[in-house]
């Protein structure tokens, strides 16, 4: 019921890791014996891979690269007091706000 009425707006947010989820795959954690990210499934409305606090590890948008690379799926890199407004229908990004810039791979 939720999935369905929240496609249904085309226009949700969240922080953190309810940016993250947002993804048709998300970035669920990394792993600590290969330092590898996890994929996992996540609410599937917008096709991009959303990284949050990549102001704190800088050394992630290498990473980033990489998923998008392997993936073929496009990464925003949302630092720390920033936003960005994707629109579902379109999986536009059509604002971008905050203190720091965001990244798109």
């Amino acid at each position: 019921f939720w999935l369905k009425l929240l496609k249904q707006l085309d226009l949700v947010g969240g922080t953190s890791a309810g940016a993250s989820i947002m993804s048709s795959r998300m970035i669920a954690y990394t792993d600590p014996k290969t330092n590898q990210p996890v994929m996992q499934e996540g609410l599937g409305l917008t096709q991009w891979i959303i990284d949050q606090h990549i102001d704190e590890m800088p050394h992630r948008l290498n990473r980033d690269k990489i998923i998008h690379e392997s993936t073929g799926l496009n990464v925003i890199a949302l630092p720390t007091n920033s936003g960005v407004v994707i629109e579902f229908s379109t999986d536009k990004i059509i604002k971008t706000f905050g203190q720091n810039p965001i990244y798109t791979i």
